[in-house]
């Protein structure tokens, strides 16, 4: 079954969630109490301290392998409400509830807005397809030999969307990791608001990943 978030069970300030039971509650209609999160919300501190990218209102922070445990599991727990709010199956939901990032989970840059975290992104290294977007077909028929390093997911809640927050979390991964913003891969497929941001991005050749490493 897959979840829907429950906007009274969300950490605004770290989008930790602290429920998937919606559905339980309208079907018996009841509402379940939470006090788990309104104890979290007393004491709700961001620990990220790698920062990539300042401005005035937006911070992005980078989260990987060698990131201390406490940050990554507040990455966890960002990336199990990222599954949630798109109504991933649960197997998925349990795959993030690891609460932590290691090499097989690559890096996460987390983008802070006033305070507040504002999405998450997930950054692997993959081996890529070459994807020309003006001939709408693959130029080479085989795999790059050098894996890349690809965006796997970009999301941003709902109320920090259309600020150019992605685009900018996309430059900061290039800048992290030293590469021209044409260098790097995107996982497929893709949703709208995806497509839409790598060919806002890209001129023409697009570096395209499947989901297997």
């Amino acid at each position: 079954m897959a979840f829907k978030l429950v906007p009274e069970l969300l950490c605004i300030r770290c989008l930790r969630y602290f429920s998937h039971w919606e559905h339980l509650e309208k079907s018996i209609n009841i509402k379940l109490s939470t006090p788990n999160l309104r104890h979290h919300q007393k004491y709700c501190r961001l620990h990220f301290k790698n920062l990539v990218f300042d401005s005035s209102n937006l911070k992005i922070y980078c989260v990987g392998p060698d990131t201390p445990q406490k940050e990554r599991d507040q990455c966890g727990h960002i990336a199990k409400t990222m599954w949630s709010s798109e109504e991933v199956p649960g197997d998925k939901i349990g795959w993030y509830a690891k609460k932590k990032l290691n090499d097989d989970l690559g890096y996460a840059f987390i983008p802070v807005f006033k305070e507040n975290v504002a999405g998450i992104a997930i950054v692997h290294k993959r081996k890529t397809f070459c994807y020309s977007l003006s001939r709408k077909e693959f130029i080479s028929g085989d795999k790059d030999s050098t894996p890349r390093w690809c965006a796997d997911k970009i999301w941003i809640y709902e109320p920090y969307r259309r600020m150019g927050i992605s685009s900018r979390i996309i430059h900061s991964i290039a800048l992290y990791f030293h590469e021209d913003v044409s260098n790097l891969g995107f996982l497929t497929p893709f949703t709208d608001a995806g497509k839409a941001l790598a060919l806002s991005l890209i001129k023409d050749t697009i570096l395209l990943a499947a989901s297997t490493k």
